[in-house]
Order: C-alpha cells, then sequence, then structure tokens
C-alpha cells in the first residue's frame, strides 16, 4: 500500500497545479494587452514560493 499511499499523493499534487496553471492562463487571457495589469500579475507571481519551499509570511 506504500505505493497507493505516494500515488493518491502525487494525483493530489498534480490536481492543484493544474488548477493554478489553469487559473493563471485566464488571469492572462483577461488581462490582454493591458501593460499595467501584466506587471501587477508578474509582480503578484514573483512572490510565490518555488515548489516544494513554504511561502514567507
Amino acid at each position: 500500500y506504500p505505493t497507493q499511499v505516494e500515488l493518491e499523493w502525487f494525483i493530489k499534487e498534480q490536481v492543484e497545479e493544474e488548477k493554478q496553471v489553469s487559473d493563471i492562463i485566464k488571469q492572462i487571457k483577461w488581462i490582454k494587452d493591458n501593460p499595467t495589469m501584466l506587471f501587477m500579475l508578474d509582480q503578484k507571481m514573483g512572490e510565490r514560493a518555488p515548489a516544494g519551499l513554504p511561502a514567507e509570511e
């Protein structure tokens, strides 16, 4: 069963990552060619913690 537990964790992580990417794509499509909004999104994305590292509070 350890393999099953590992696979369940992996699938859960993949689902979370897919949702995050989907949300980012939606934001980019919504922004379109607005440089100010694109800059703001870029800053927001830069504040995210790298995968596997806890976010700073």
